[in-house]
């Protein structure tokens, strides 16, 4: 999976006392609403990413802020050319993603902004001195937000060095005005500023990379799908992975059943009567899900061969990566680095592994025809289980296989979300679903019945 950091100059007010000219109108326009797409519309899973937070430099230097700017002599031009929007639009639009990203309530806020997702929170450079970046240097007129730029690409080139261990996962995202497909780092000396308590395993924080290269892309790179496999081709996307991650990667027995009933159950929903929007959102998920299954095992593949296992325990008082503290690449009980690849990955709560019905549905046949346990997964897609399209829910369960120097992970289910109790327990009658069978008041539901039984009813 490949992962896009967006930089500020994306989305920074790009024009100061010259009238630009309607092509360059146009093109500050359309990213804009590019932008909204990708963040608001369409937050694609089969690639991730990320925006810094470098947003506050626009409302620090309001030059560079959209909403700050007097946008009548742009919508003038506009008509004048015969462009069918206003910039009042981009505005509303702009707000809309502030108002998400800057939120401290919003989940989206969590996943996707760079500092909360690796906790790097600024890198320092050596007295203060930014290096020279012929690339930008001539472009980039803003000297802060020239500053910024090369600050986020040495965070980049810091993961590149010692987390990916080459450049082809993660880019960087910049201004349509910079023409540089690769930005080559060289001697560049910081310092890595990170969350307290927090460090990525053997990556020191006082830096000198001699020479690393980052990829930068266009916002296009986020916008277009650039599908590998068509529409419903779970399937092939599972075969393909099998072969192309067979040295990192093992696949219990149980997975294509797993993969076929999940997909046949969203093949069954999708003749029912649902309204437009909804039917919309099924058909895109067709699309893009094969996608989304293949650029999730290729993280898992991609982590194992460049992880260092040689410190891998188990300690109960952990959980995610929120509490490793950089002493492992891969706690038994959470997903460790692997987030790093641009997966969301979690262990499952403390208190559901003594639930006994939780328990029998993460035991699935492994590789070698027996029961296994399968508690760490990847959250492709994520519904609650009361919303109309709970069915699009999509897990991949997977275990860390011993000994862990042969640097293997096992699949033991790819498909729908397995049994958790319901959260609603007190007041399940007040539930948006009467049809699930969990629901006293559903014709599904069996009183003589446990609680697994009755879940397991509606696949």
């Amino acid at each position: 999976m490949i992962s896009y950091s967006i930089d500020a100059s994306v989305y920074a007010y790009p024009f100061k006392k010259d009238i630009p000219d309607q092509n360059e109108i146009y093109i500050y326009y359309k990213t804009i609403e590019d932008l909204y797409e990708v963040i608001i519309k369409k937050q694609p899973r089969n690639r991730k990413f990320y925006l810094f937070k470098d947003i506050v430099l626009l409302f620090d230097y309001k030059e560079l802020n959209l909403l700050e700017r007097d946008i009548l002599i742009l919508d003038k031009m506009s008509m004048k050319a015969k462009i069918p929007f206003t910039f009042r639009d981009a505005q509303k639009n702009l707000r809309k993603i502030f108002n998400k990203l800057l939120s401290t309530t919003d989940l989206l806020s969590k996943k996707i902004m760079f500092e909360n997702w690796f906790n790097i929170k600024d890198v320092k450079f050596k007295y203060d001195k930014y290096p020279p970046l012929p690339e930008l240097d001539d472009k980039i007129d803003n000297k802060y937000l020239l500053e910024n730029i090369k600050k986020n690409i040495a965070k980049i080139a810091y993961l590149n060095e010692y987390v990916y261990k080459n450049n082809n996962i993660h880019n960087i995202t910049i201004g349509n005005n910079i023409s540089s497909q690769t930005i080559t780092v060289t001697n560049w000396k910081f310092k890595v500023i990170m969350t307290s308590g927090y460090k990525i395993k053997n990556a020191p924080l006082s830096v000198c990379i001699n020479t690393q290269n980052v990829n930068v892309s266009n916002l296009d790179a986020l916008v277009k799908n650039n599908y590998k496999f068509q529409s419903g081709e779970w399937k092939r996307a599972l075969n393909e992975a099998k072969v192309d991650f067979k040295n990192r990667l093992e696949f219990g027995l149980d997975v294509r059943a797993n993969l076929k009933e999940y997909t046949k159950r969203i093949d069954e929903e999708s003749k029912k009567e649902y309204k437009l929007s909804d039917r919309q959102r099924i058909a895109d998920w067709m699309k893009e899900g094969p996608n989304a299954l293949y650029e999730n095992l290729k993280a898992l593949n991609d982590f194992m061969t460049n992880a260092d296992l040689s410190t891998t325990r188990r300690n109960q008082g952990e959980r995610y990566r929120y509490s490793c503290k950089g002493k492992c690449e891969f706690l038994e009980v959470c997903g460790s680095n692997i987030r790093y690849f641009g997966v969301d990955c979690v262990d499952e709560r403390w208190g559901h592994k003594s639930n006994s019905f939780v328990i029998e549905d993460r035991k699935k046949m492994d590789s070698k025809d027996n029961k296994n346990v399968y508690w760490t997964h990847l959250r492709p897609k994520s519904f609650e289980c009361d919303d109309p399209l709970w069915f699009l829910t999509f897990r991949i369960h997977f275990r860390l296989l011993k000994p862990y120097t042969a640097k293997k992970i096992e699949i033991g289910w790819i498909g729908r979300h397995l049994y958790l109790p319901c959260r609603k327990k007190d007041n399940i009658s007040d539930c948006k679903r009467p049809d699930c069978p969990v629901n006293p008041k559903s014709p599904l539901h069996d009183p003589k019945a446990d609680e697994l039984t009755n879940y397991l009813k509606q696949w």
